[in-house]
């Protein structure tokens, strides 16, 4: 019976860590008579500048004894001979059993070659193509999604990007979410994990000296110092080093190593203040802290600024179709902690 080969390839590489080699690795997937292969194949390359007939521009190449599993198998190519110049290529392939006296039965169609053997023709090329072998990956073990050289990697969602990784001098920056939030060039090991709206366009940010800094989420978020944090919420800004917004909206978080938890509008404006949350505190004195509540402000170093608990309000009373309802005489006044 004629046996029936079926490949699918996957080039990884090129073969070896010096400029002058010619090798690259290839992956394939075959099958036996529409089965995965397993066992031991003969494997017979030729290269071809187009997809149907022509002439070789490489080999043959016979690679003996390739061990298929479950119809996986690796094997380096190698044309001896400098035959990538740029323009396309394909591998037309043959395949017969390991010690058959038979003909090698020749797959279709051939198989394109993408970018990888092209580290061999980069060196070469003229001005290099922009792309120099150093940069190439050598020697790959496995599978990759991957950018080629110094160049960031996309990942996108219905034609909009979702995702970018960005190479850098030191840990790759990450940029989730929006495809407006950004990181400016020449920072490192900055995280932003998504969020950021297209309505009105509200990027979260990272500038300035914002190196190893992160976002996590919300919107309209911005961290402009080292190692800034702000977990969620929309509109906070980070400028004191090291300082963090938990979540809420519209803080200010200057002072280095300072944090608000949560709440709208606080201002930590002195060094490793605190404000647990509430609405419009200002802690700016070094190590103030705030707990929370309203209008709130802590200026001495190490002071604390908390109301204390409230006693209940005198009341006049209201009738009103036969409902009585409290009405309040005056509203707490802000406690100013010097």
């Amino acid at each position: 019976m004629k046996k029936k080969f079926l490949l699918f390839g996957l080039l990884l590489g090129t073969h070896a860590a010096f400029a002058a080699s010619t090798a690259f690795t290839y992956q394939g997937r075959l099958s036996d008579n529409g089965i995965p292969a397993n066992g031991r194949y003969d494997l017979r390359i030729i290269l071809f500048d187009v997809d149907m007939f022509g002439f070789p521009a490489g080999g043959p190449v016979t690679n003996l004894n390739v061990i298929v599993s479950s119809g996986l198998f690796t094997t380096t190519i190698d044309f001896v001979t400098n035959v990538f110049t740029g323009g396309p290529r394909w591998l037309e392939i043959g395949v017969r059993t390991n010690g058959s006296a038979g003909s090698f039965t020749t797959l279709d169609p051939r198989q394109r070659l993408t970018a990888v053997p092209y580290a061999i023709y980069a060196e070469s090329s003229p001005g290099g193509g922009g792309i120099s072998v150093s940069n190439l990956p050598v020697s790959l073990t496995s599978n990759m999604v991957g950018s080629i050289g110094n160049q960031p990697l996309e990942l996108k969602v219905n034609g909009v990007r979702g995702l970018r990784l960005e190479p850098t001098s030191d840990t790759p920056n990450v940029i989730g979410g929006y495809s407006g939030n950004s990181v400016q060039p020449g920072l490192v090991g900055v995280t932003i994990g998504g969020g950021g709206t297209v309505n009105s366009s509200q990027p979260n940010i990272v500038t300035n000296g914002g190196s190893f800094a992160a976002i996590a989420g919300g919107y309209k978020n911005t961290v402009t110092n080292l190692g800034g944090a702000i977990l969620g919420g929309a509109g906070n800004f980070v400028g004191g080093s090291f300082g963090a917004i938990g979540a809420g909206q519209f803080h200010n978080a200057y002072g280095d190593y300072s944090w608000i938890g949560g709440g709208f509008q606080n201002t930590a404006a002195g060094y490793a203040s605190t404000i647990g949350g509430g609405y419009s505190n200002l802690a700016s004195g070094a190590g103030s802290t705030i707990p929370g509540g309203q209008g709130n402000v802590a200026q001495g170093s190490f002071s604390l600024a908390a109301a204390p608990a409230r006693r209940p309000e005198p009341s006049t009373t209201v009738r009103s179709s036969g409902v009585i309802i409290p009405q309040p005489i005056s509203a707490r006044r802000p406690r100013i902690s010097f």
